[in-house]
């Protein structure tokens, strides 16, 4: 469903840049990392060097697009690509898939049940809102699929949708 264009290594695990395979080039950012889980304190670290040993077994983030480009231009984003459209159920729920899929390649666990935390934010390309019902649908299947799963969505809370 995806080929990577680019991906970019970090420090908490892997940024990608892919093309949706049957279109017109279009191209999605997508991010798996794995973050502390809280200290004692019930705090979390914030800066990598204070996270002491971290690993997919704590906290796994992926972070996923609800269309291709967006056409709200938040001046708060950096996808003011011109939008070209929403994605599908199927094109949301893979988005997550293909990262699982690829993060092997980076000797990430192969199962997000294996992570203390699993979350899913759909925080990248495209406002969520725009987007409810295919979004509303994959979070029924990634639920189904993964019932550990926090979910989230990354909204600029928009009026009269």
């Amino acid at each position: 469903m995806f080929t990577v264009k680019k991906t970019i290594q970090m420090a908490c695990g892997q940024a990608y840049v892919v093309s949706v395979d049957n279109s017109d080039g279009e191209l999605l950012e997508l991010g798996d990392v794995f973050l502390p889980n809280e200290n004692e304190k019930g705090t979390r670290p914030y800066r990598y060097k204070d996270f002491g040993k971290v690993s997919d077994k704590n906290k796994r983030v992926i972070t996923i697009c609800t269309s291709v480009g967006c056409c709200y231009g938040c001046k708060f984003c950096a996808s003011r690509r011109s939008f070209q459209r929403l994605l599908s159920k199927e094109e949301l729920v893979g988005e997550v898939e293909f990262c699982l899929k690829e993060g092997l390649k980076y000797d990430r666990l192969s199962a997000p049940i294996e992570s203390q935390e699993f979350h899913i934010l759909y925080t990248r390309m495209g406002e969520p809102v725009l987007n409810i019902d295919n979004v509303i649908g994959s979070i029924e299947d990634l639920i189904a699929k993964y019932p550990h799963v926090k979910i989230g969505l990354s909204t600029c809370g928009l009026k009269n949708v």
